[in-house]
């Protein structure tokens, strides 16, 4: 390597000063984008799944209802059906 003078070691000094703080902007620069695009995201995505809490829930609600609104109506069908069965096969003995 050869011999520099201390002109040229302060310029080859400042470029690498320069190239460092030029890096650390962009990586700065890096991270507030990915926290931009992160927000812009979660805002997107709060509310969706907000809605879609809130639909299970209405469904958790209405289900155990249609349950046993079935339950009852088919009960009720299924007694009827059998206590019908039996009075016209007593009838008919």
């Amino acid at each position: 390597m050869a011999t520099q003078t201390s002109t040229q070691r302060s310029a080859a000094a400042k470029r690498a000063a320069a190239t460092r703080k030029r890096n650390a902007a962009k990586q700065s620069a890096a991270g507030t984008q990915l926290g931009a695009v992160a927000t812009s995201a979660q805002r997107v995505l709060d509310p969706t799944v907000g809605a879609i809490a809130t639909a299970g829930d209405a469904v958790k609600q209405s289900a155990p209802t249609y349950t046993n609104s079935a339950l009852s109506r088919a009960g009720s069908t299924k007694s009827s059906g059998v206590a019908a069965g039996r009075s016209s096969a007593a009838g008919g003995m």
